[in-house]
């Protein structure tokens, strides 16, 4: 599962990873898991229980809830990855020092729209202040 900054052939795929190889500590590190993956937990039958308690103003959710949760819990009994495989996802992210865990490919659409958006938000080459590159490499010239 390689990252996009891996496959830009940057090894720094997050700021606090930089920091400890810069400072000879390569330590543990940590990934955040990323939706909108499914995960076959049991989500539907703990989210109708907490929907159980009468409470004002919620008929209209517990409604719902109630006609969609079984639907839910098939869904992801279907095609959900489970818990454990997340659970060594993770792992296996933190050991290799990646930034994303995704559990499936269904986000990415998503991913990809957001990817361009940031793209596009991009100031035009050549404008003030040059590019992250020259950046670093004036911070490594004063700081050997």
């Amino acid at each position: 599962m390689p990252t996009a900054a891996r496959a830009a052939g940057d090894r720094d795929s997050s700021q606090a990873a930089a920091t400890r190889r810069a400072m000879g500590r390569p330590g543990r590190g940590s990934a955040p898991c990323c939706g909108p993956g499914a995960v076959a937990t049991g989500i539907a039958a703990s989210t109708r229980k907490a929907f159980a308690e009468p409470a004002a103003g919620l008929s209209t959710a517990r409604d719902r809830v109630e006609r969609l949760a079984a639907k839910v819990e098939a869904t992801l009994a279907r095609y959900g990855v489970t818990p454990g495989h997340v659970g060594e996802l993770v792992v296996e992210a933190i050991r290799e020092d990646r930034l994303y865990v995704h559990t499936d490919r269904a986000g990415i659409g998503l991913i990809e729209a957001r990817t361009q958006a940031l793209l596009d938000a991009m100031p035009v080459a050549g404008g003030q202040g040059g590019d992250f590159a020259d950046f670093r490499a004036s911070i490594r010239a004063e700081n050997p």
